[in-house]
């Protein structure tokens, strides 16, 4: 009788030493997949945020290449203001004093349209308006 059951429990321990086994093996395999998934989430997630880096590194070349256009562009504004200040600051005395030489009220208003034409920016000295109210202004005093 003891023999039969010492051979009833070798069975016993030889199907839970399997079962042990077999689960082993399953859960080894569970930890090497979960592993493995782990391994491609963060390789995932570093290529994201490489390319994420990659984009803001474009973004902050292309706002400083943005500043340096504005920065270049308030400086050719503030020379253009400069240039015509200086323009217009260069004719201002010989413009008063041709309006005062002249008793004509045509030529005085020639002229102050003249400088107002200029002022706004729209026409310049080589306009055709402008070089007929010039030679308008010319032909009256001589």
């Amino acid at each position: 009788m003891v023999h039969i059951e010492k051979t009833e429990l070798e069975k016993k321990l030889s199907t839970a030493l399997r079962a042990k086994k077999h689960y082993k093996d399953q859960w080894t395999q569970a930890m090497k997949e979960l592993a493995a998934y782990r391994h491609n989430e963060l390789k995932s997630a570093q290529s994201i945020l490489q390319r994420q880096q990659q984009e803001l590194e474009s973004v902050k070349i292309h706002s400083e290449e943005q500043k340096i256009i504005r920065k270049d562009l308030t400086q050719v504004k503030e020379e253009v203001s400069r240039v015509q200040k200086e323009t217009f600051n260069d004719e201002c005395p010989s413009k008063v004093t041709e309006a005062e030489d002249t008793a004509n009220p045509d030529v005085a208003r020639w002229i102050e349209e003249r400088d107002i034409l200029l002022e706004t920016g729209v026409y310049t000295q080589n306009d055709f308006t402008i070089q007929q109210l010039d030679q308008k202004i010319k032909a009256c005093l001589k």
